[in-house]
């Protein structure tokens, strides 16, 4: 009976151990499936981990980039600027570089035309005359009501040009259809002329303004003297200080010989003027 009992006991034991035997290999596959899992969702979590890294690395060389460029950017707008400053400094200075050379050529012509002046223009004497187009300075007189009531004057005279020939006697013609034609060996010459009244003594009493130019020959004599009616007549006038009178004066030159025009004011009033 006891044999029995032990028999059926450890048969018991037996058929208990072996089902727990075929517990055991479960846990182990679960835990291993739950390894696996956690092994999968930590390499998952490390390529994400590296893929934001990797991003964020993009995102820093992005940002470096745009900072670099923006910086490129503010320095070429700055280069733009220097340039249209020494654009405008330029052109300022090619401004003054003109003006200069204006200036120059200015004060170069000055120059040559005193130069021409001092060379040409002559002292007004007959073995020295001036140029047309040369100012001769005199001193003139203003008479006043009475004789002796006189006051001292400055007056410019300038013969800006004459006309000879053929061309003066068909002004003189227009003019005056009675007007003679010149005698043989001389021709009708008009002498253009302004004088004016620059500086005077009296503001009241005007100068009178007179034709004296006369005509020396080569040969030191006098041309002869004929009138004419003369367009636009110079002289015969009155000019108050500042004043100016204009205008022609009919004479007879030389046809080939050469001659000097001489105006014969007062004794310190003479000048002489060479005709080329």
């Amino acid at each position: 009976m006891l044999k029995k009992y032990l028999l059926t006991g450890g048969l018991a034991a037996i058929l208990m151990l072996g089902a727990c035997g075929n517990d055991v290999p479960e846990a182990s596959e679960e835990v291993e499936t739950e390894k696996s899992t956690d092994q999968q969702e930590n390499k998952s979590s490390d390529d994400n981990s590296e893929a934001v890294a990797k991003l964020q690395a993009e995102n820093d060389s992005l940002q470096n980039r745009i900072a670099e460029l923006e910086e490129e950017n503010e320095d070429a707008e700055s280069l733009h600027d220097r340039i249209t400053e020494l654009e405008e400094e330029n052109e300022q200075l090619e401004e003054m570089a003109a003006n200069d050379s204006e200036e120059e050529d200015s004060a170069e012509g000055e120059n040559n035309d005193t130069e021409n002046q001092s060379d040409s223009t002559g002292e007004g004497t007959r073995s020295d005359p001036m140029q047309l187009g040369s100012t001769a300075q005199l001193d003139v007189m203003i008479n006043g009501d009475d004789y002796d009531d006189r006051y001292e004057a400055s007056a410019e005279l300038t013969i800006s040009e004459i006309i000879i020939g053929e061309e003066a006697y068909d002004m003189l013609i227009a003019e005056n259809q009675f007007n003679d034609p010149a005698p043989e060996g001389y021709q009708w010459t008009l002498i253009n002329s302004s004088i004016e009244l620059v500086d005077s003594e009296t503001e009241d009493y005007a100068y009178y303004v007179m034709d004296h130019f006369e005509i020396v020959e080569g040969d030191g004599s006098a041309a002869p003297r004929e009138s004419a009616v003369t367009p636009d007549e110079y002289g015969s006038e009155y000019i108050y200080s500042g004043g100016t009178s204009t205008g022609y004066s009919s004479v007879l030159v030389p046809e080939d010989n050469e001659f000097l025009i001489k105006y014969d004011g007062f004794s310190s009033n003479t000048v002489f003027f060479e005709v080329d």
